[in-house]
């Protein structure tokens, strides 16, 4: 069973996934996240500098969505988002300097959106 993220706010068909990166063990940790075109991802860096990068193209329009960034990092799902699995990558610089892993990359399921 994958462990998700919390969710910590709807509003109307907007919802806010948050996504906290672990790196209180030996190898960066976070949960596997499900979100809807339209929905917002917080991932929480804290003090760290990260980079997140989504190597198949289907979420974003560009491979690079955060580099070297650090604290709370809120990113949309677009709503062109095309409904799969994706493994995507964060790397957190630094003292750490690896990539945080879920399974094996993390992974972010778009689902359909709702039809009323």
């Amino acid at each position: 069973m994958l462990k998700e993220a919390e969710v910590t706010e709807t509003a109307g068909t907007q919802t806010t996934v948050d996504v906290t990166i672990d790196t209180s063990g030996t190898v960066p940790w976070v949960p596997a996240i499900t979100v809807k075109p339209g929905d917002f991802v917080l991932f929480h860096a804290n003090r760290d500098i990260v980079s997140i990068s989504f190597p198949a193209t289907g979420v974003f329009p560009t491979t690079e969505i955060v580099t070297a960034q650090t604290d709370d990092i809120k990113v949309w799902i677009p709503s062109s988002a095309t409904p799969d699995t994706y493994e995507y990558a964060i790397y957190v610089h630094g003292d750490t300097n690896k990539y945080a892993v879920c399974h094996s990359h993390p992974v972010m399921v778009v689902e359909s959106p709702e039809k009323p």
